[in-house]
């Protein structure tokens, strides 16, 4: 598992804005438990690098990874 306070300094080096971290982390760890367990951080990894290629939101990441 990875804390918040581990995880921050990680996502921060994306250079996104820290709103959309904050999405980021929101949809990463939905049940709010300050912790990222392995598959989330890869989640949370994935939309970071799909934003930084150019991806238009962290909606439209969740959209497509949900299938719908």
């Amino acid at each position: 598992m990875l804390a918040g306070q581990d995880a921050l300094p990680l996502m921060t080096k994306s250079n996104l804005p820290q709103q959309t971290l904050g999405e980021i982390w929101a949809l990463s760890d939905p049940d709010n438990n300050g912790f990222l367990t392995k598959e989330s951080w890869y989640r949370a990894a994935r939309i970071i690098g799909w934003l930084q290629k150019g991806g238009k939101s962290v909606v439209e990441e969740s959209l497509l990874s949900s299938g719908e």
